[in-house]
């Protein structure tokens, strides 16, 4: 049975922490295919890493959880972008974090001795939207070649206060992405033994600080 998805909070830092995102969008970040379809963007991803891309103790016996916050997600973005300028061209927070870019899924923290943050290989490179899954925020960085960023980014006349709330948000569609971290459902299906599976060996595998991918 699956189970309820719990919309994102709304954020504290519309433009992020240091005001170079477009405002967050609800849903998970999206790109498309060569018909305009929305689809899955490159990217890599995590529920365990710190504010300085390095694995937390978390998920194993007695340990709390593994979770991101904004703020060590947004980190995971600032960090691609402080080493090759404009490799990060979006990031997205909720159950997971993803870090989105062309060469991100081999970037910053890939191959650490003890990764937190994994690859998730897609055609698509530039993330151009949201889908309606409301568990999830999207932040597309100002300032990226390709991306007209409008009134969208602080400073321009209509900049917006808070968070921009996709007027679909509270959709859901029925379909699982696999390992496609932010897909149309935020949780996975109980009744989906496979992505349960998933779900429980990358959790073993980062308790054990081993380098591991669904």
């Amino acid at each position: 049975m699956e189970r309820e998805v719990v919309p994102h909070p709304p954020s504290t830092m519309p433009h992020g922490s240091d005001g170079r995102y477009h405002f967050g969008q609800s849903g998970a970040c999206r790109g498309e295919d060569e018909n305009g379809a929305q689809v899955g963007a490159n990217s890599k991803y995590s529920n365990s890493c710190d504010i300085d891309g390095k694995l937390k103790a978390c998920g194993g016996d007695g340990q709390e959880a593994c979770s991101m916050t904004q703020e060590e997600c947004e980190a995971g973005c600032a960090a691609e972008n402080a080493a090759n300028p404009g490799a990060c061209n979006a990031y997205h927070h909720g159950a997971w974090c993803s870090v989105f870019g062309p060469n991100v899924h081999a970037g910053v923290g890939i191959d650490d001795e003890n990764p937190c943050w994994f690859a998730n290989v897609y055609d698509a490179t530039m993330v151009t939207g949201t889908n309606t899954n409301a568990g999830y925020l999207c932040w597309m960085a100002c300032g990226i070649d390709g991306r007209d960023d409008g009134d969208q980014c602080p400073g321009h006349e209509g900049d917006h206060d808070g968070d921009h709330h996709d007027e679909h948000a509270d959709e859901h569609e029925g379909d699982h992405d696999g390992g496609d971290h932010g897909g149309d459902n935020v949780v996975v299906d109980e009744s989906d033994g496979a992505a349960a599976a998933r779900v429980a060996a990358l959790a073993s595998a980062l308790a054990a600080g081993a380098a591991a991918l669904l």
